[in-house]
């Protein structure tokens, strides 16, 4: 490595005693000494979240877990003073900087409403009017004059502005769909939704790997990408908190696709689809997943694939926990 600038002396080489701030490998370096610090403290490191610590005392009703992005870290726990004690046993092997109660956490404002034990996430102007940006810039030019007139007022927001901005944010989940196209076949959208305690943890909307050659394929295809979502949540669960669940409930609006787990009679038709997506038969046979019928007008997983009416997507938005403040 080359000398710092000020300290140049002679043709002297440095050797590097440390890692410093900064370089390709600083990142590694670091998550190495964090789990050589947490396991000195006793915490466990999550097999299915390596960015999750946890310490778990069941006889004592103590739990205690820390989440890390890179160098900031969120902790959680059944009490306050086990907070505090982690803070005190930390600093003892690394210098840290105490930002007191969880406000913000990777650009998202969090507020607490402890006499009702909730919690609040909300994405704030700025973020969102960068977040609209990037899809007019890439692929949305409908929504290019709605957002150049909405950045205007980036520098001292109002109600109106914000709830101009959440509109356009309904336009694009109402019509995520909408992709720019030159030739080529149409792909289906798999969309799930994972409910925890009233709220969305999970969730994802994109597109299918394959073209389906039928609803019942689409669908098919569908729940298997949720089932494996549900199978890595279940082992978070039980490997953090030690809750062995029975079987998880997996709502689909397609009663042929829900039989094509538990049956084969459609195997003629189907007997194309590649056998990883048959992954699903297999788990709801050992009882891991159960997969239940769900009318397409109750399914809220349809927000995320589909334009739905505004008072629909505005039911769905209160099924996945989002709440006016």
């Amino acid at each position: 490595m080359c000398q710092p600038p000020g300290y140049t002396q002679g043709a002297l080489v440095c050797k590097l005693h440390k890692t410093l701030y900064g370089l390709k490998q600083s990142g590694r370096r670091w998550y190495q000494r964090l789990v050589e610090i947490m396991t000195a403290l006793k915490f466990q490191r999550s097999e299915v979240n390596q960015a999750v610590f946890y310490r778990r005392d069941a006889g004592k009703g103590i739990l205690i877990i820390v989440l890390v992005h890179v160098d900031d870290c969120s902790i959680v726990a059944t009490t306050q003073p086990l907070i505090d004690r982690f803070k005190i046993e930390i600093k003892k092997h690394v210098e840290i900087s105490d930002m007191g109660a969880l406000h913000w956490i990777l650009g998202i404002e969090v507020k607490h409403v402890r006499e009702e034990r909730k919690m609040l996430l909300s994405l704030p102007y700025h973020e969102a009017i960068g977040s609209l940006m990037y899809a007019s810039l890439g692929t949305r030019p409908d929504i290019s004059f709605a957002v150049q007139t909405l950045s205007h007022f980036a520098v001292n927001p109002g109600l109106a502005h914000w709830e101009a901005v959440k509109r356009v944010f309904r336009y694009l989940k109402g019509t995520c769909e909408l992709w720019l196209s030159y030739g080529g076949v149409k792909k289906a959208i798999s969309g799930y939704a994972f409910i925890i305690n009233g709220g969305a943890v999970s969730w994802s909307a994109k597109k299918q790997e394959i073209i389906s050659l039928s609803t019942t394929e689409s669908e098919y295809i569908a729940a298997t990408y949720a089932a494996k979502e549900a199978l890595w949540l279940r082992s978070l669960i039980f490997q953090i908190f030690g809750i062995s669940l029975s079987a998880t409930t997996l709502y689909s609006d397609n009663q042929s696709a829900i039989a094509l787990t538990k049956e084969h009679q459609y195997h003629a038709r189907t007997k194309h689809i590649d056998i990883h997506y048959h992954f699903i038969r297999w788990i709801v046979e050992e009882g891991k997943i159960r997969l239940i019928y769900c009318p397409t007008d109750e399914m809220v997983a349809d927000t995320l694939t589909k334009a739905l009416p505004s008072a629909k997507v505005k039911h769905f938005a209160g099924a996945l926990g989002l709440v006016l403040v």
